[in-house]
C-alpha cells in the first residue's frame, strides 16, 4: 500500500479529489437520480399510486450513496490491478488508504439503513437484500480467481445487482400500506438489468490505441462489432421487457437508434474519438431512458 506523504491534502479534500477523479457527480450523481426516478415512476405507476415525491427522495439519496458504495468497492478490488496499469488512479498514488476506503464504505452502508428503516419493513428488508448482494460483489462471491479472466460473466453478475436495487426503490416508494405491488411489476428488473449491461459494456469499449496489455475489453475480446453487437442485444432485450409491460416504447426505441448509430460510426471508424463518444452515449443513453420512462409511466399521466 502506498504510503501518503506529509505533503496530502486533508482527508477532507482528498475525498473530495477521490470523487472528482472517480465518482464525478455530473455523471454518477445524476445516473443515480434517474434511475431511481424511472423505478420510482414504474413502481407506482403499477401500484396505482400517486407518486410519492418525499419517499423518492429519500430513495435518491439512498442510491447515490449505493452508487457511490460500489465505487469504493471497485477501487479497493480494482488496487493491484491499478498499481501497475493506472498507478496515477487515487488510491494507486497514495491518495487514499484501503482502510480509509473501507471506513467509508462501512459509514455509506450505515447511512443507507438509516434513511431506509423509517419507510417501512419492506423496504429495510428489499433494501437489505440489495446490500447482501453488493457485498457479494465486493468479494467477488467468493470465486474471483475464476471469475475475474472471464469479463462478460464478471460484468453480468455484478450488473445484476441493479434488479435488486431497483426492487428497493420500488419498496421504499410504495410503502408497507400502500396497494400491492403487481407480480409483473418484477419484469421491470430485468430491464434496469440489461441497461445496466449496456452501460457497463459500453465503458470498457476502446479504440485499437486506447487498448491496453493485460486490461480486458469488450472490443479486444469481440472486435468493435462484436463489443457493440453485445450491447445493442441488451437494448432489445430491455424494450422488449418494456413493450409488454406498458404496450409500447417508442421514446425508447428512438434512444436506441441513437445508440446504434455511434456505434455503427465507431465500428466503421474505431478511432480514439468516436471509441470516446460511443462510451459517452452509453451513460447518456441510460439516463435518458429513466428519465423518458418517468415522463412516459408517471402515476396518473
Amino acid at each position: 500500500m502506498s504510503n501518503i506523504s506529509n505533503t496530502s491534502p486533508s482527508l477532507g479534500r482528498a475525498w473530495m479529489i477521490f470523487i472528482r477523479e472517480r465518482f464525478p457527480p455530473a455523471a454518477n450523481v445524476v445516473m443515480a437520480i434517474f434511475f431511481s426516478l424511472g423505478n420510482a415512476a414504474v413502481a407506482a405507476r403499477l401500484a396505482g399510486v400517486p407518486f410519492p415525491v418525499l419517499r423518492w427522495n429519500v430513495a435518491a439519496v439512498v442510491t447515490v450513496l449505493f452508487f457511490f458504495r460500489l465505487r469504493c468497492f471497485d477501487e479497493i478490488k480494482d488496487y493491484a490491478v491499478d498499481l501497475a496499469l493506472n498507478p496515477t488512479r487515487p488510491l494507486a498514488r497514495g491518495l487514499l488508504s484501503l482502510r480509509q476506503v473501507r471506513i467509508m464504505f462501512g459509514l455509506v452502508t450505515a447511512a443507507e439503513f438509516l434513511l431506509v428503516a423509517p419507510l417501512g419493513f419492506p423496504a429495510l428488508a428489499t433494501h437489505a437484500a440489495a446490500v447482501a448482494y453488493s457485498y457479494l460483489m465486493y468479494r467477488e462471491f467468493f470465486i474471483g480467481r475464476w471469475l475475474r479472466p472471464r469479463l462478460t460473466t464478471y460484468a453480468v453478475t455484478h450488473t445484476a445487482v441493479s434488479i435488486l436495487l431497483g426492487f428497493s426503490i420500488a419498496a421504499q416508494v410504495i410503502g408497507p400500506t400502500q396497494a400491492m405491488f403487481p407480480l409483473r411489476g418484477l419484469a421491470f428488473g430485468l430491464v434496469n438489468w440489461m441497461l445496466f449491461n449496456v452501460f457497463e459494456f459500453g465503458r470498457k469499449t476502446f479504440a485499437p490505441e486506447e487498448e491496453k496489455p493485460g486490461a480486458d475489453s469488450y472490443s479486444s475480446l469481440f472486435g468493435a462489432w462484436g463489443a457493440v453487437a453485445l450491447c445493442m442485444s441488451q437494448v432489445g432485450i430491455a424494450l422488449l421487457v418494456l413493450g409488454r409491460l406498458f404496450g409500447e416504447s417508442v421514446p425508447q426505441q428512438g434512444l436506441a437508434s441513437m445508440l446504434l448509430a455511434t456505434g455503427v460510426v465507431y465500428v466503421l471508424r474505431p478511432t480514439r474519438a468516436t471509441a470516446r463518444a460511443y462510451r459517452a452515449v452509453t451513460g447518456v443513453y441510460l439516463i435518458l431512458f429513466y428519465m423518458l420512462l418517468a415522463v412516459q409511466v408517471w402515476p396518473g399521466g
